[in-house]
């Protein structure tokens, strides 16, 4: 369980909070093996038998005041009494995980007898779209041949296609059999025969160590329904009228409802893996594309924000079905038309499945990313809980999860893998704040109770009765993480304790959520002003701007670059990133709307199944004025919280929301840090007031990131416009993507990492800005930049012609490609580019700091340009 906090310095109260300027948060990855020192929990069992404080319901942990009989809750301060049972095992506390780690992993007793633990097991099942081409089935195959390799043996898997019929293969039998139900071409009518009437389930789910080449035999014969086909099946309906042919809702739907009748039984969980080539075009479910067409400019209608909205609530009711039936939904979407992903994401996001987009068949890494998709660890069922201590408390949460309607701060997710990260903002629960000397600093505690497929090697031979040897049985776990963190003392200490890269995955939520109600404009202000107000706090709280000096103009004064704060540096390139990114680009800049939500989406032997709960208890300071807040600062987990938050803005209010939402932001937290740090002198006459402030952060390592971060989330497609050629359905990818990146990854989606090398064995620079200056500057003849998504690699027309390009395998750069690809939820596309004679486009197109491309905030204009614009609002704000 990895947690990283935007600042590790708490601020003391509300008003240290907003003169900061800095988002108040964390990023939690559950399900992370260890956590973000690479530190794992200690281990153990019986976690129903740990102790809860009667108060808050806390779990008992190392912060905890024992004594022989009772207790003190660190989060609350009740005093609790011991029972007899804990009393005599907490009397060798060195064997107890409680005692001797605040991260722990226990395990938890099952409902439900023996032996319906012992029959559940892992159950797969592709849905393969037959309204499609042969490189698409092609594709497809090649996927699915991967994914039998990933599968372990005791799984069973299941073979379905859709077109204007439903395919059922049984493949247990000598040669394998298809039966067909035909859907009705309709959007209202369902299925004449149920599935399991056309073939029994235990019939169509193949165990896969039997059955794997006869599943491939069957992959070898499917084929794409022909146009005669779709004609024959819709004129049955429609009195010969063409409705089309992708029947993929009505095939949903009847495929849970099909998996339903076993939950619990065959499985305790089920994985539906939905091949897609296009926009669901008939039966229920089917959705009009032709609202891409529409001339939004004419109308004067805002385009991002008339795409970004699902249509229809049929996906989100039908996610729905999919949880109450056991089963979790990854898309795969494989296409370059408007398929209306606002409206699909649903059926993955809140399933606990994923979303993937591939534009084409011919670079896509679709193999490669469900092999290293299945084979990965993932829990489900999973219950995450948040508590703190009693002077502030969860505000906001953001990620892929059901919140439980009944309990606050308590989410659902059906399933989890190692790389889904979530982010919680904060808020003081009343004006009092944390007391500067109190001896009980800020406590935050994380339970994650979750169940688990344990391979049988993986149990010692206790574990199991001689009856249940082999077989598939539950585990549930309990994992918690408790930490302690500190009060800053002033904005210094904030801005110095900042995460830049957890800054940024708030940003990014956000920006998303502004992108989605506001439309992308807003999203993209949202971006640009927060970062103008972040800058304005931060010149104002290092009393960078003299006011009385009227031979330097208050913007000339301004540092913009956060240079007196290392931590914040980066946020200004990161914003320009951002605002650069497909995800908040307009739609009128050639960003597909389908691309823009996948961004959104992205930036979420047989088997023992275990029931865990882990639990984490952190504990935080207070931060005794706002340079302790600032000085403690993580600008990677202050950008998570953004882009969560400009997200949520996004799509309720739209883009142009969650880009002044963002503006806003950084102007009013530099005008505090300014002000903080006293570094505008207003009665300078000698100099202006923009020419005081400093933009830069200079004074607080820890934002100085921020500007940056801010500039390249407001150039990021997630919030450019739909009139700059942003695809809707690109932006809602970008939306699932970054809403689940942990705050390092996403800092790479958002401001990629450029690095250079004199030779493929010998690294030059570790780190370069992303402008064309920085490449001529180094001298270096090789660069690698890494956007998560994409690899580059870029030999410069400088380098000498005797360099092996491509570089060889065994060569340093190729080993750190490697490793890049290795430690990545989802496959990156790699290229290799040689200037002069390849098209440099891919690669020009993230030196963002200098590009002149699109309007509005960090769009026109490069990085200086945005710092100066930075600087100009900030001295209107602080006037």
């Amino acid at each position: 369980m990895a947690v990283r906090a935007t600042v590790s310095r708490f601020p003391i109260d509300s008003d240290a909070l907003e003169a900061s300027g800095l988002p108040w948060g964390l990023t939690v990855t559950p399900f992370a093996a260890k956590d973000e020192n690479g530190i794992a929990p200690a281990r153990g069992s019986n976690g129903h038998l740990l102790p809860r404080c009667e108060n808050c319901y806390a779990y008992f942990n190392t912060y905890c005041e024992l004594d022989q009989w009772a207790w003190n809750c660190s989060l609350c301060g009740t005093l609790n009494g011991l029972p007899s049972d804990a009393i005599a095992r907490y009397s060798n506390p060195h064997s107890i995980p409680e005692m001797s780690s605040s991260f722990i992993d226990l395990e938890l007793p099952l409902d439900g007898s023996e032996e319906e633990m012992t029959q559940a097991r892992p159950v797969y099942v592709a849905a393969i779209d037959l309204s499609s081409s042969e490189e698409f089935l092609e594709l497809t195959k090649s996927s699915l041949l991967a994914a039998l390799e990933a599968l372990s043996p005791g799984s069973l898997f299941g073979l379905a296609t859709f077109s204007h019929k439903i395919g059922l293969y049984d493949v247990q039998g000598p040669v394998p059999v298809v039966k067909n139900v035909f859907i009705p071409p309709d959007a209202e009518s369902k299925l004449p025969l149920e599935l399991e009437d056309a073939m029994p389930l235990l019939q169509f789910l193949a165990p896969v160590e039997t059955c794997k080449d006869r599943i491939a035999a069957a992959l070898e014969t499917l084929r794409p329904i022909t146009s005669w086909e779709r004609s024959s099946g819709a004129a049955q309906g429609m009195d010969g009228v063409l409705m089309g042919g992708r029947g993929f809702g009505t095939a949903m739907e009847a495929l849970f409802n099909y998996l339903g009748s076993e939950f619990g039984n065959t499985f305790a969980l089920a994985r539906v893996f939905a091949f897609l080539s296009g926009p669901p075009d008939y039966g229920r479910g089917q959705l009009d594309t032709s609202r891409y067409g529409e001339q939004y400019a004419s109308k004067r209608v805002d385009a991002d924000r008339a795409l970004l909205p699902e249509q229809t609530p049929f996906y989100k009711d039908l996610a729905t079905i999919a949880v109450q039936s056991g089963v979790c939904v990854d898309v795969f979407a494989v296409t370059n038309e408007y398929t209306d992903l606002a409206s699909l994401k649903f059926l993955s996001i809140e399933s606990g499945g994923s979303l993937f987009l591939y534009s084409s068949t011919d670079d896509s890494t679709l193999p490669q990313d469900m092999f290293r998709m299945l084979n990965r660890p993932y829990a489900f069922n999973c219950v995450l809980r948040m508590r703190t201590s009693t002077e502030f408390k969860p505000l906001h949460s953001f990620g892929h999860f059901f919140p439980d309607p009944q309990y606050e701060n308590l989410q659902h997710i059906i399933c989890c893998d190692s790389y889904a990260t979530y982010a919680y903002d904060f808020d003081f629960a009343d004006n009092t704040g944390f007391s500067r000397h109190s001896g009980y600093p800020p406590v935050v505690q994380i339970a994650f109770q979750y169940t688990v497929v344990v391979p049988p090697e993986e149990l010692s031979s206790s574990e199991l009765p001689s009856s249940s040897r082999g077989k598939h049985t539950l585990q549930r776990r309990l994992r918690i993480r408790t930490m302690q963190f500190s009060a800053a003392q002033n904005i210094n200490e904030i801005y110095d304790s900042g995460d830049h890269e957890v800054v940024l995955s708030l940003l990014v939520h956000k920006v998303i959520l502004v992108s989605l109600e506001d439309g992308v404009r807003e999203g993209r202000a949202l971006l640009h002003d927060w970062l103008v107000i972040l800058t304005a706090q931060y010149n104002d709280a290092f009393n960078l701007v003299q006011y009385k000096n009227v031979n330097k103009s208050m913007s000339s004064q301004i540092d913009i670059t956060f240079s007196q704060c290392p931590q914040l540096e980066p946020l200004p390139r990161l914003v320009f990133a951002l605002l650069r990114n497909p995800l908040l680009r307009f739609h009128e800049e050639g960003v597909h709307p389908d691309y823009r939500i996948y961004l959104q989406c992205l930036f979420r032997g047989k088997h023992t199944l275990q029931r865990r709960l882990r639990i984490r208890t952190m504990q935080f300071s207070a931060a005794q004025n706002i340079n302790e807040i600032y000085d403690s600062g993580d600008h990677e987990v202050v950008l998570s919280l953004l882009v969560h938050k400009v997200i949520l803005v996004s799509l309720e209010d739209g883009v142009r929301e969650g880009r002044a939402l963002l503006h806003d932001w950084l102007v009013i937290l530099t005008a505090q840090y300014n002000d903080a740090f006293n570094l505008v002198q207003y009665k300078n006459v000698n100099k202006s007031m923009s020419s005081q402030i400093d933009i830069t952060f200079s004074q607080c390592p820890q934002l100085e990131p921020l500007p940056r971060l801010v500039f390249a989330l407001l150039r990021n497609p997630l919030l450019r416009f739909h009139e700059e050629g942003v695809h809707p359905d690109y932006r809602i990818y970008l939306q699932c993507l970054f809403s689940v990146l942990e705050p390092s990854s996403l800092h790479c989606g958002i401001y990629p990492s450029l690095m250079s090398y004199s030779t493929p064995d010998k690294q030059a620079y570790p780190r370069h800005s992303l402008s064309r200056a920085a490449l001529m500057t180094s001298g270096s003849p090789i660069f690698f930049l890494d956007a998560y998504t994409t690899l580059i690699v870029f030999y410069s027309s400088t380098a000498d012609p005797s360099l092996p390009f491509p570089p060889p395998q065994d060569c340093l750069l190729r080993k750190t490609i490697n490793e890049v690809k290795q430690g990545r939820s989802i496959t990156p596309k790699l290229m290799f580019i040689r200037e002069g004679q390849d098209d440099a486009t891919a690669f020009e197109n993230y030196l963002i700091e200098e590009q002149d491309v699109g309007s509005g905030f960090a769009s026109a204009m490069g990085f200086v340009a945005f710092l100066d614009d930075i600087s100009q609002s900030v001295a209107e704000y602080m006037k």
